[in-house]
C-alpha cells in the first residue's frame, strides 16, 4: 500500500505519512497555543507585580516621612465656593491646609498640639483683628470648622472639601486632585499669600492626565482638552488680566507654573510636584513634563 502524499498550503512542503504529519501538526498548534496564554498571564502577574511594588513604595516613603502625602482636593464643591473667597482668603486657607495630619480628621495641629487663635495669629502674620476676621470667613464659607476645647478654640479643615483619608475609607466617589503636602509646606516659606491663592483656585482647573489648566478638567478624550488661555482663566476667576499676570509670573518663577505661548495665547502647565491625580506620581507624561521644567528653570 502506497503512502498518501500531504501537502502544506503554508510552506509548500510535501509530506508523506499524512497521519503522522497531521499528528505534529496539531501538536504544534497545542503547544503554540499553550506558551501563548502562559506568557499572557506571565505579563499580567508583572505588571500586577510592579504596581503592588509601587503602591508599597509610596506607603513606605509615605511612613518614613518622604514627602509623598497629599491632601485631597475635591473639585466640584471648591469650585462652587471660588466666587466667594478673595486671592489673600484663599493663601492663608492653604497656610491652613499645611498643617493637616493624616488621621487627625481635619484638626490642623503644629508638632502635635491644636492650632489655636494666637498660634494661627503667627503663621497668617496678622495682627488678632485681621486673623479673627479671615478665620470668620473661612468659617462662614464652610472650608474650615471650630470647636471649643479646653477654653481654647481649636480648627479643622471641613472634609467636604479637602481630606487625607484615603477614598475607600471616606465611601466618595467624587473627583478630586491631590495636593502634595511636602511641597505645599516648602511654597508656603517663598510664595505671597495672593500668589498661593491664585493657586488654590486654578485647582479644579488641572486636567488630571495632562497637567494642564482647562475648563474641561475631567475630559478622558485628550483630543478635547483645550488649554485655558490667560484671558480665559482670568474671566473665570473675575480678575483682572494683569492681577493673574503678576501672580502667575510669581508661581512660574517658583517653578509651579509653566507657560508656553501658542499664537496670541499664553497657556499654563503646573508641575506634578505640586498637583497629580493618579495613583503612581511618576508616570511617563509627568517625567517628560518635569523634564520641560527643569530645561525652563
Amino acid at each position: 500500500m502506497e503512502n498518501l502524499i500531504g501537502y502544506d498550503r503554508s510552506t509548500g512542503e510535501l509530506r508523506e505519512d499524512v497521519e503522522i504529519y497531521q499528528k505534529e501538526k496539531f501538536e504544534r498548534k497545542v503547544t503554540e497555543e499553550v506558551e501563548k496564554r502562559y506568557n499572557e498571564k506571565a505579563q499580567k502577574a508583572q505588571k500586577q507585580l510592579e504596581g503592588y511594588r509601587q503602591a508599597k513604595q509610596i506607603e513606605k516613603a509615605i511612613a518614613n516621612g518622604k514627602g509623598l502625602e497629599f491632601i485631597q482636593c475635591i473639585q466640584k464643591p471648591i469650585t462652587e465656593i471660588l466666587p466667594e473667597l478673595e486671592l489673600s482668603e484663599c493663601g492663608y486657607f492653604m497656610r491652613l491646609l499645611s498643617y493637616m495630619q493624616r488621621g487627625k480628621d481635619g484638626l490642623l495641629t503644629h508638632k502635635t498640639e491644636p492650632l489655636t487663635q494666637s498660634k494661627i495669629q503667627e503663621i497668617f502674620d496678622l495682627k488678632n483683628r485681621q486673623t479673627r476676621k479671615v478665620l470668620a470667613r473661612l468659617e462662614e464659607v464652610g472650608v474650615i470648622k471650630s470647636e471649643m476645647v479646653k477654653r481654647s478654640k481649636v480648627y479643622f479643615v471641613n472634609n467636604f472639601y479637602h481630606t487625607m483619608t484615603s477614598q475607600k475609607q471616606r465611601g466618595r466617589t467624587s473627583h478630586f486632585i491631590k495636593l502634595m503636602k511636602g511641597k505645599l509646606c516648602e511654597l508656603v516659606k517663598c510664595l505671597s499669600t495672593d500668589a498661593l491663592g491664585l493657586l488654590y483656585k486654578i485647582i479644579p482647573y488641572f486636567h488630571y492626565e495632562t497637567f494642564r489648566l482647562t475648563d474641561t478638567p475631567n475630559e478622558s478624550d485628550l483630543t478635547k482638552v483645550k488649554h485655558l488661555s490667560h484671558a480665559k482663566l482670568a474671566k473665570l476667576l473675575g480678575k483682572k488680566e494683569v492681577t493673574i499676570e503678576k501672580y502667575m509670573n510669581e508661581l512660574s518663577a517658583k517653578g509651579v507654573i509653566l507657560s508656553t505661548k501658542s499664537k496670541n495665547s499664553i497657556n499654563y502647565y503646573v508641575h506634578p510636584d505640586v498637583l497629580w491625580s493618579s495613583k503612581n506620581p511618576n508616570t511617563d507624561s509627568a517625567d517628560s513634563l518635569r523634564n520641560m521644567f527643569n530645561a525652563h528653570s
